[in-house]
């Protein structure tokens, strides 16, 4: 991927996602830093690309924290996967064949961010992601075409749901969230279909977007303390 692209979805996430956010991106398949002693254990049965991936997001993440003033502190990787941040800090890590992305803040606010490929989802995926009406809502926000829409909805879906997973500790299945536009151009909304820990059915967050012709970038940020929100 050439460095104008990356430098536009830096740009976008920079946008999208509140100032007390930082952000750094970079190519995965370019050589990265070495992991810290900390990271290592979970890179040791990685093939060559899963770890570039890994240290490539670990590196991005050590960027963000330094933006914010903090020291270069390892991120390891729990049992359950999921990225384990310094004591203070909340963050998430995305990547895909040509973009890696971490997004870092300070304190209790809960954060989920997602990058795609801007393509098409494959259509024996369609059905399993989203419904007919989250596709037509979608498309008809963004002036996609269907398929295109199902790529946003999954990237949406995947950030909301690495911003709950902190606190509820839940997996959840593509059909326990609905998306649909909440303002044309930027804004989706993602309500659980389902209780998932603390948060009701009918519970809606509110996510932003970025599309261009590489990538789709979908960000969730909201505070963990606020009253929950219902339909």
């Amino acid at each position: 991927m050439n460095a104008p692209a990356l430098d536009r979805l830096q740009s976008a996430a920079q946008t999208i996602l509140p100032d007390w956010v930082a952000v750094a991106v970079s190519d995965p398949r370019e050589a990265s830093l070495p992991l810290l002693p900390a990271e290592e254990e979970a890179a040791i049965t990685m093939v060559p690309k899963r770890r570039r991936e890994f240290a490539t997001g670990r590196a991005c993440a050590r960027r963000a924290m330094g933006d914010l003033g903090l020291d270069a502190l390892p991120v390891p990787m729990g049992p359950d996967r999921a990225p384990i941040w310094p004591k203070g800090v909340r963050g998430s890590i995305s990547h895909c064949e040509s973009a890696c992305i971490a997004a870092v803040t300070l304190g209790d606010a809960l954060l989920g961010i997602d990058v795609e490929p801007y393509r098409p989802l494959k259509d024996d995926l369609i059905d399993l992601i989203c419904t007919d009406a989250e596709r037509s809502s979608i498309s008809a926000a963004l002036s996609v075409v269907p398929a295109v829409a199902a790529r946003v909805i999954f990237c949406a879906k995947e950030a909301v749901y690495k911003a709950q997973y902190p606190i509820t500790k839940q997996i959840i299945n593509f059909n326990d969230l609905a998306v649909f536009s909440a303002s044309p151009g930027i804004q989706f909304m993602a309500e659980f279909n389902r209780r998932v820990g603390q948060f009701p059915a009918g519970y809606r967050l509110g996510g932003s977007l970025f599309i261009d012709a590489n990538f789709v970038l979908t960000g969730v940020v909201f505070p963990p303390k606020l009253p929950l929100r219902h339909s």
